[in-house]
């Protein structure tokens, strides 16, 4: 789930002095880590603590400022989810699929039986099977496709249900967190071309993403508005992080 921003390699949990009294746990990029900090320079040790206040700060300001924009997000996105077209697409398919493999049987019938030139048989069966390969790989485009939507319905019920159901947060809840993002991406590069590897943005299972600034803050509670960045996927069913 967690992504570094700079080098697009695993972020991995890490844990610093662990038997003593001043253990401490860290996220930090795999790349830098594991080859060297020259390989990814940007990229810094975020404390665990520091991202679990990112998220519990950026989870309460959606509930409480902006549970507007949530709903018409989600209402949006389920609005444009097109099953059923998808499945109306996949039973023409189906039916020009078994029209093709039989007239592919009478056109090896016709062979079989001598009631066609070998150049004939050739050139129709070219056509006929390359015509059914096309319609195959439609139809598993569109199976593809219909399952994606599912599995987002699914999802947006799922956030829906979190989101309705729970108060704002006292505390980091982890099962939370899990349910509802899809990508935790760390560290940016803003257009000016400027770095922030405390930059936090939290790609949610439904398109929406939250940007946080990672750094030490005060203990847990709602954090000033104006730190809050907010926006969402234009196209949301592709679970890429924007």
């Amino acid at each position: 789930m967690m992504k570094c921003g700079f080098c697009g390699s695993t972020i991995a949990r890490r844990s610093w002095h662990s038997s003593s009294q001043y253990k401490k746990i860290v996220w930090a990029c795999s790349t830098s880590t594991k080859r060297g900090r020259k390989y990814c320079e940007y990229s810094k040790n975020i404390k665990e603590d520091n991202l679990e206040q990112a998220f519990f700060d950026a989870f309460n300001m959606m509930c409480s400022n902006h549970k507007n924009v949530v709903v018409d997000f989600l209402k949006t996105i389920e609005e444009s989810i097109g099953s059923n077209e998808t499945v109306q697409k996949s039973k023409k398919i189906s039916e020009d699929i078994y029209k093709y493999e039989r007239r592919l049987s009478k056109l090896v019938e016709l062979n079989i039986d001598g009631l066609i030139t070998k150049e004939d048989y050739e050139s129709k069966y070219t056509h006929i099977t390359k015509k059914l390969e096309e319609l195959k790989n439609e139809q598993q485009n569109l199976e593809s496709n219909y399952k994606e939507q599912k599995d987002l319905k699914e999802k947006i019920q799922s956030f829906k249900s979190i989101f309705n159901n729970n108060q704002l947060m006292t505390e980091f809840d982890r099962e939370i967190f899990e349910n509802v993002i899809d990508t935790d991406i760390i560290g940016k590069i803003d257009e000016s071309g400027i770095r922030n590897p405390y930059s936090v943005t939290f790609v949610f299972k439904t398109g929406l993403k939250v940007e946080e600034n990672c750094t030490a803050k005060k203990s847990l509670g709602i954090h000033k508005s104006d730190d809050f960045v907010y926006s969402y996927s234009q196209n949301p069913t592709c679970g890429d992080c924007l």
